[in-house]
């Protein structure tokens, strides 16, 4: 397979003319793209917490968040990518099994007493090595890190139009910057209330 990928990028990298560095990268997308809900969830006060808390009870955080989003996703219709630390990285074959495995992800975290956050991206995604890449992922990891609070799920407007009308109805309309770019995002927060016996 690396091989396999190591000829197409060359292909791609010494391509004469942009004819022949189209045709490269249309078959890069062709053995290696899909049209993905590319899901990006990040728990909130991990840094904070280790300083407080100490590192093994947020490695057992983390392994718990494996297990949780692992059964989620598969529930969804959904395959995990990666873990790395206190974030998730999935894709979905379509932007409802993302949105509903958000709702339930953030619904868990906040009952078992956590806090976390999710951004959904819809579009063209290269499977590369056990991992993606591409605009979406670019622009989920954005919104579920660094723009969406904790208990928020924000979903670009790609990811929006494939949403039902109902669907979108639980969310409202914004406007975000990050990394010099402006996205439209639908956005909602899920509020768990914590029962005595939860």
């Amino acid at each position: 397979m690396r091989k396999v990928l190591d000829s197409a990028l060359d292909a791609y990298r010494l391509a004469e003319g942009p004819e022949a560095r189209a045709a490269a990268e249309r078959e890069i997308w062709r053995r290696y793209g899909r049209e993905v809900a590319v899901f990006v969830l990040d728990l909130a006060g991990f840094t904070r917490g280790i300083a407080e808390t100490g590192l093994v009870a947020h490695l057992v955080a983390v392994r718990d968040l494996q297990s949780l989003t692992k059964g989620i996703f598969a529930a969804n219709d959904g395959e995990t990518i990666k873990h790395d630390a206190d974030n998730c990285y999935g894709v979905f074959a379509d932007v409802f099994g993302a949105v509903t495995a958000a709702e339930d992800c953030l619904e868990q975290i906040f009952r078992a007493g956590s806090g976390a956050s999710v951004g959904i991206a819809y579009g063209p995604v290269l499977f590369i090595g056990g991992d993606i890449h591409g605009h979406p992922v670019n622009i989920a990891s954005k919104l579920g890190e660094d723009i969406a609070v904790s208990g928020e799920i924000l979903i670009d407007a790609a990811a929006a139009a494939m949403l039902n009308r109902e669907s979108r109805a639980a969310y409202a309309s914004r406007q975000v910057a990050a990394s010099g770019f402006e996205f439209s995002v639908l956005a909602r927060a899920i509020r768990v209330t914590r029962g005595r016996d939860d």
